[in-house]
């Protein structure tokens, strides 16, 4: 009976082990019932800014500004569908590899940075597992964020 015992607690162990390392998760970072969004940056009236390619580092993935994510022209941009899992979106406009950003004085964001203490960042909330549009308008000074 004792060696009974032995194997049945074995298997049950071995079941476990396996359920908990080997299945499948929400999303790529691994993260269990994490909501996502797909978000869509969109600048319009960004004349300040020069026609070009340009980054949106943010919190929603880590302030990576290494990769172009959109091309202005005459002000407008739009990007691809990112995925964000933070309702509270915080980013800004830059060129690949750099933090200058040479819309700032003439168009000022409405977050500020805290290095710098100047407003020179955007924010939006969003509503986690909608897909949605976060439009940057900077014909207004601080610029007009609105999610659609």
């Amino acid at each position: 009976m004792k060696k009974i015992v032995i194997i049945i607690f074995g298997i049950l162990t071995c079941s476990l082990f396996f359920a908990v390392n080997f299945t499948g998760c929400a999303d790529a970072d691994g993260l269990h019932n994490q909501e996502a969004s797909n978000v869509i940056f969109a600048f319009k009236n960004f004349t300040a800014a020069a026609d070009g390619s340009y980054s949106i580092p943010g919190n929603y993935n880590d302030w990576n500004n290494a990769s172009a994510m959109l091309t202005l022209k005459s002000g407008e941009g739009t990007t691809a569908a990112q995925t964000v899992t933070n309702s509270f979106v915080k980013f800004t406009l830059v060129q690949p590899n750099s933090w200058t950003r040479a819309w700032y004085p003439t168009v000022k964001g409405n977050s500020i940075d805290e290095t710098s203490n100047t407003y020179v960042n955007f924010y939006a909330d969003i509503t986690l597992g909608t897909d949605v549009t976060i439009t940057i308008d900077g014909s207004t000074s601080p610029a007009t964020v609105t999610v659609e």
